[in-house]
């Protein structure tokens, strides 16, 4: 009796082989398709880009700062180039940032249209008005928007008709 059970558990195993080796290799195809190059992105790695970003316009390299804005991946290479120019420009010549902090991340995707939020203090100098300023520095509470484009956070710039 005890050469039946056996024959029968031989017999249902061999059954369901071909069910069992279809999933593995299927798991394996799925695995396999997962890049390797790829992790996924924590908050803390938001954190370092926008301290990233932050500490390259402190130094004043606005050009390796664009690297880091949504509009410097345009598709349109001339559009792109004009955009790096001009934001290179007006960077220089704009306020000189003194320090910053990330004060609040945002939940990944609950800001405008899908964006991270980043709640952001920059400490800069007055600009020059033609009345008196107040004394000290210029500190200004803001809320930067960022987005997660293959892996990758870019800091998005707010126009007046559209998101950059």
């Amino acid at each position: 009796m005890r050469r039946n059970s056996v024959s029968s558990f031989a017999f249902l195993f061999l059954m369901k082989m071909p069910f069992v080796l279809t999933i593995l290799f299927s798991l394996l195809a799925v695995l396999a398709c997962v890049p390797s190059g790829v992790r996924p992105v924590s908050p803390g790695d938001l954190a370092e880009t926008v301290s990233t970003f932050y500490e390259l316009k402190k130094q004043g390299k606005f050009d390796a700062a664009w690297r880091l804005e949504r509009m410097s991946i345009e598709s349109d290479e001339k559009r792109r180039e004009n955009n790096r120019r001009t934001y290179v420009s007006r960077s220089e010549g704009g306020i000189q940032l003194k320090d910053y902090e990330i004060l609040e991340i945002g939940r990944e995707g609950s800001g405008t249209d899908g964006l991270t939020p980043v709640r952001v203090k920059l400490v800069s100098e007055w600009p020059l008005l033609p009345f008196p300023v107040p004394e000290g520095d210029r500190v200004t509470v803001m809320e930067d928007l960022w987005e997660n484009i293959n892996g990758r956070w870019y800091h998005v710039v707010r126009g007046i008709t559209k998101l950059w």
